[in-house]
């Protein structure tokens, strides 16, 4: 009847495959398809509709690099595997469908009821499960003769392999207490995530005050996750400066809308205390009078959304209390360039130099490229800097460790 009716769901009403593809969060846009026909056609049809409509492969270029990193959003043979095990290993006297949930960031496959016991949920945290009780023994074999699976405990095994190769985040399988349902959860390549992820523009228009700023300050950092640092992609082990780099780019693409949202005074306040500066420092900086009512206005907002840190947090009105910006806020200030030109040096890792006296800001260009400012640099550094014999060895030991800084 499963096999061979193109009709199964007339006599087992679950026996079909929903899939539900949302565009955004849960609940707001989505599109729904429903696969019928016998097992057999359901799995081939959601199966090319899945490849035709959902993987991709993508190829990213990483500057400094001449071989482009290629993957899939989701390796195909991760989610025919989790499919075939979801219509193989579910029952057909539920009148629950095989639900197919794809989201902006992973794929959910869930069949009820859970696995046969003794299989639990610590269990399913192993890379190999192996069960002697199958609930579709006949099913199985013909899926087997067909090629859709192989059978003999090897299916989560496949999945992890194939994520594996792919650079993918390993996948998650989930059940409960009572063995009623079976989740698997694949996620998405976290570069393809990266690249979803540069095109919301949406989110950047409905950001309209500091704590809106700030969430979306977090989000763009949440997205290098210790998980992702630790993928390599097809051998090649700078996924993480590929991860930053996209991030970065996000960030030049909307930054500059992002901080128009913020009053010029607090910018000025978190550029001044790039180094720990005391509250008259800051007020005399931003010419405004030191008063409790222009505390409130200019430094405790920013303070209390945790762009601004105390040196003394245990003591908040302590008379040697200072304050520095806190890392996440340092986006909003680390686009400020130097209006002075940088002077080319001779030396076996600095490219050029710069100095702002005004502002005591020192700029330092590398031969790798990248661009640090040092900040609270007195003049007399730099010129001993310029005039030394060995540039390289007087910024290690005068300046590298010795002033706050940030990289451009």
């Amino acid at each position: 009847m499963l096999l061979f009716n193109e009709r199964p769901d007339k006599f087992f009403a679950g026996a079909k495959i929903e899939v539900v593809t949302h565009q955004g969060k849960i609940g707001k846009d989505y599109s729904e398809k429903v696969f019928t026909g016998s097992i057999v056609k359901q799995l081939r049809d959601t199966l090319s509709y899945i490849d035709t409509n959902i993987i991709r492969e993508q190829v990213s270029k990483i500057s400094q690099q001449a071989e482009a990193i290629r993957y899939f959003n989701y390796p195909y043979q991760a989610i025919e595997e989790a499919l075939v095990n979801a219509v193989y290993h579910r029952s057909y006297e539920r009148d629950n469908p095989v639900e197919v949930q794809i989201l902006p960031d992973r794929i959910e496959i869930l069949n009820f009821p859970g696995p046969m016991p003794p299989v639990d949920k610590n269990m399913l945290k192993k890379e190999r499960v192996v069960a002697r009780e199958y609930r579709n023994r006949k099913l199985g074999g013909f899926l087997k003769e067909l090629k859709l699976t192989e059978g003999r405990g090897t299916g989560l095994p496949i999945i992890y392999n194939s994520l594996d190769e792919n650079g993918s985040p390993p996948p998650v399988f989930e059940t409960d207490d009572e063995l009623s349902y079976f989740l698997s959860i694949i996620k998405i390549h976290p570069l393809a995530l990266q690249l979803n992820a540069m095109g919301d523009e949406d989110e950047i228009q409905n950001i309209s005050s500091l704590k809106d700023i700030d969430s979306y300050l977090r989000s763009l950092d949440d997205q290098i996750t210790t998980e992702d640092k630790g993928i390599i992609v097809n051998a090649l082990e700078n996924n993480e400066d590929y991860l930053r780099s996209t991030v970065e780019l996000r960030w030049e693409r909307f930054g500059t809308h992002i901080k128009n949202k913020i009053d010029d005074t607090y910018l000025k306040v978190l550029l001044h205390c790039i180094s720990p500066k005391s509250r008259e420092e800051i007020f005399e900086h931003i010419e405004i009078y030191n008063n409790s009512r222009n505390f409130r206005n200019y430094i405790k907002p920013i303070i209390d959304i945790g762009w601004l840190q105390l040196t003394i947090p245990e003591k908040p009105t302590s008379k040697n209390q200072e304050y520095i910006i806190a890392d996440i806020a340092k986006r909003l200030v680390e686009s400020k360039k130097l209006e002075t030109k940088r002077t080319p040096v001779s030396s076996a890792s600095i490219a050029s130099v710069g100095y702002d006296p005004e502002k005591q800001i020192l700029e330092i260009e590398f031969l790798h490229g990248a661009i640090y400012q040092y900040f609270d640099v007195p003049k007399e550094v730099y010129e001993e800097l310029m005039s030394a014999n060995s540039h390289a060895s007087y910024f290690m030991y005068s300046i590298k460790n010795n002033y706050s800084y940030l990289k451009q």
